[in-house]
């Protein structure tokens, strides 16, 4: 992970004369470390160390203006070139074409050049991808959208889970408004939102979820938000800033969903449309899958 996205998401928060929130955020530090630890990072003899592909993605790995990291060779596959490369549902984020240096164009064109086969997740990309090389690049579901959901049952507890910030003033009346009308707490995961009746900060991942599935309404202003939400088929709603507005937009009317955009009219209207596009989202999901596993295949 690059240096300043380092700094960003692991020691930035620890910068604090409050000592309560210097130790809700080492506090969250250790108990992500302890999940990745236990749940992703192999073992020292792990055969997952000998990389026979390699897969970029997902995310915003190709916006060359993130803050953090900028343009990386890396995330464009300039690592190890004996061995097959491919991407799966990689973004620009919000950067665009008209901002691409000259160097920097030539560099990317090359790089993708070696790649086996191309993904990505939203239409921006699918567009730069195209006037970079020329190719057309599958437009893919985020992974957390092929993985098949528990079997265990998903309960509807009484609360409603706010998961982003910089809601607006507007968009905060008609959550507040709506909790009230059903007479529901407000809990915010994540982030601090002091409009919120509770916010829980300190969450590891499994516990992260576990909110998507058990709440009884959703409201988000992130990416992830909303993927997780349609997963279990939550009643919930979005609103969304020009720097996320790119990786959202293709699949909110691929899918029919700008109904559940933030609004007085759509906090109304509790019908997501699960079964009227559920054909095109299994659709969308087998061909996401099998992308993956014809390359790995192929190139394995």
């Amino acid at each position: 992970m690059p240096e300043k996205l380092v700094f960003h998401e692991i020691y930035k928060p620890l910068k604090t004369l409050n000592i309560s929130k210097l130790c809700k955020n080492l506090y969250k530090n250790l108990k992500i470390k302890k999940w990745r630890d236990k749940n992703f990072f192999p073992k020292p003899n792990s055969k997952l160390l000998e990389s026979d592909l390699y897969i970029f993605g997902s995310d915003e790995i190709w916006n060359f203006n993130n803050k953090y990291f900028g343009y990386d060779p890396v995330y464009f596959g300039n690592i190890n070139n004996t061995k097959p490369k491919i991407s799966y549902a990689a973004s620009i984020g919000n950067a665009e074409f008209s901002a691409l240096p000259a160097d920097i164009f030539l560099n990317i064109k090359e790089s993708l050049k070696k790649f086996s086969n191309i993904s990505v997740r939203d239409k921006g990309t699918y567009d730069f991808v195209r006037q970079i090389n020329n190719s057309n690049p599958q437009i893919v579901l985020d992974p957390t959208l092929i993985i098949d959901k528990e079997d265990s049952q998903i309960i509807n507890k009484n609360i409603i889970l706010v998961y982003g910030f910089n809601f607006s003033n507007e968009e905060i009346r008609g959550i507040k408004s709506f909790s009230k009308k059903n007479n529901l707490k407000i809990v915010s995961i994540g982030f601090y939102n002091k409009w919120c009746d509770f916010s829980k900060i300190v969450i590891d991942s499994d516990e992260f979820i576990n909110y998507f599935r058990e709440s009884k309404f959703i409201f988000t202003s992130m990416f992830h938000g909303v993927m997780i939400s349609y997963k279990y088929n939550k009643n919930f709603w979005y609103t969304f800033s020009k720097t996320r507005q790119n990786k959202i937009e293709y699949f909110v009317e691929y899918l029919k969903l700008k109904n559940r955009k933030i609004t007085e009219e759509n906090l109304k209207n509790f019908n997501v449309g699960y079964k009227t596009n559920l054909n095109k989202f299994l659709d969308w999901k087998s061909l996401s899958k099998e992308y993956l596993l014809s390359n790995i295949k192929q190139n394995i």
